[in-house]
């Protein structure tokens, strides 16, 4: 382990960041610095255990840190691969260039001044965003330069030639009344969303359970991992969030955050915490919640090209407790049963800004659905039946369209499976009751479940996985 230790810091001292200078403080400690941010690679030696990387990227300007990372140097290739990550997202601050985002109208007169009293909002809050604005005729030809374009209305009509020219980065149609109003706050905040699509890292108080979870005596971790968009540089980005209970009260918590995402970060980001403090073998249960399919405990991604993966029993066999592996929709779900106590049957959506497939999560009657191989809440299948894919991709950047497309989602779901309340993740459907008029338009009024906007998915998917812990121990027993 040793001589993989020295080759390892070796390598790392090797490698070139353009702006950055590379040195050694001692042995165990690197720094890249440059104007932009600074980036650590530090070792730590653990007693009778492999050493620990640390990896770590904080901005100059505000002190924020943007990629953090612990994992166990146990295999020098991994450790490179992550490193690597690390270093790349250095690259991409380090380029002193804000994130640049278009807006485009006919002519691009309107739209220069919008984009100006945007680039005032993103100074304001601290943003690393640049906004310009160009007519559509040369917004089409140098869209690929960018990480977002924005369409006024006038030209909303035109987004699949934008689109097409823009090399998948977003193209966001505004609103007529936000463009109208000179919002631009709102239009900051709508680029926002689209970039990184996560309003979990808001602070939220812990969410407590309202049914009896039998949580005294117990002492468990939960790990919950949501994918993203790193809004500096429109790379995708990954956050996993780790929580020790005892008793039903927080004992420690972290986050991890890096570039891409594989079902084995969750391994590392787990063996760090143990051995920087969480005494994970003598934990009661393991509970994690990941986007994905998972069948009894193996997960998978295919359109991300991540096959099956057993991760809950890898995790079992290193720890030796029992260990809980769910979908994050349906962990969430669950979480929002146990977190009230008035309603048997409910279900939980969410829908990220710009995406025209969302997830669900079903509770029936206390139950959690998950059917033959794990299908129930999976709507990808519904929507490529349902939607022509270019027409409601442009539906998904508006509220109005956004509301239509849950709407739709929900009526089949009440039509199935009737529950008497609806959970809603969306950043761009907050009005519940605009939402309930979209559902009257096709359902008798009694029909209509009650309706909760949620922005604390993260939460809710710790306390689904949380009971789903409890009520593995119970099972044991």
């Amino acid at each position: 382990m040793e001589l993989i230790g020295k080759s390892f810091r070796n390598w790392i001292l090797q490698q070139e960041v353009k702006g950055f200078v590379a040195a050694a403080t001692d042995d165990d400690h690197i720094r890249f610095e440059g104007e932009s941010a600074l980036a650590e690679v530090n070792v730590y030696a653990m007693d009778g255990a492999p050493e620990i990387v640390e990896l770590r990227i904080e901005e100059t300007r505000t002190g924020e840190t943007t990629f953090f990372l612990h994992f166990e140097l146990e295999e020098e290739t991994r450790a490179r691969q992550l490193a690597l990550e690390m270093l790349d997202a250095l690259s991409d601050q380090g380029s002193g260039q804000a994130m640049r985002v278009l807006l485009t109208c006919t002519t691009g007169m309107t739209t220069s001044m919008f984009a100006a009293k945007m680039n005032e909002v993103a100074k304001l809050l601290s943003v690393g965003y640049e906004f310009s604005a160009l007519p559509i005729g040369q917004a089409i030809a140098e869209a690929s330069a960018y990480a977002a374009v924005l369409l006024a209305p006038q030209v909303g009509h035109r987004r699949n030639e934008v689109a097409d020219a823009a090399s998948g980065a977003p193209v966001i149609p505004l609103p007529a009344r936000l463009f109208a109003s000179y919002d631009a706050g709102a239009a900051v905040r709508l680029v926002m969303d689209a970039l990184s699509g996560d309003s979990s890292k808001a602070d939220h108080e812990l969410l407590r359970p309202k049914r009896d979870l039998k949580l005294a005596g117990r002492s468990v971790m939960l790990l919950s991992v949501i994918n993203g968009t790193e809004p500096r540089c429109g790379a995708r980005s990954t956050s996993i969030g780790y929580r020790v209970l005892k008793d039903g009260e927080i004992v420690l918590e972290g986050e991890a955050q890096k570039r891409d995402f594989g079902y084995r970060d969750v391994e590392d980001v787990l063996a760090a915490a143990a051995l920087l403090g969480a005494d994970v073998h003598a934990l009661d249960a393991i509970a994690v919640s990941v986007p994905g399919t998972v069948i009894d405990g193996v997960v998978s991604m295919p359109n991300n090209g991540l096959d099956d993966y057993d991760l809950q029993g890898h995790i079992a066999e290193r720890y030796g407790v029992p260990v809980v592996v769910e979908n994050n929709a349906r962990a969430a779900a669950i979480g929002c049963y146990v977190s009230q106590d008035r309603y048997d049957s409910v279900a939980f959506h969410t829908q990220r800004t710009g995406a025209w497939v969302g997830g669900q999560g079903n509770v029936v009657h206390g139950r959690a659905l998950r059917g033959l191989a794990s299908q129930s809440g999976e709507l990808a299948p519904i929507a490529r039946r349902r939607y022509d894919r270019d027409e409601v991709a442009e539906m998904a950047w508006s509220p109005e369209g956004m509301r239509r497309i849950v709407a739709d989602y929900l009526v089949d779901n009440v039509c199935m499976l009737a529950p008497q309340a609806v959970y809603v993740a969306c950043e761009l459907v907050d009005d519940m009751d605009a939402l309930r008029g979209e559902l009257a338009a096709d359902l008798p009024e009694r029909a209509i479940p009650e309706l909760v906007a949620v922005d604390d998915y993260r939460e809710r998917s710790y306390l689904g996985v949380l009971a789903l812990s409890m009520q593995e121990i119970e099972r044991r027993q």
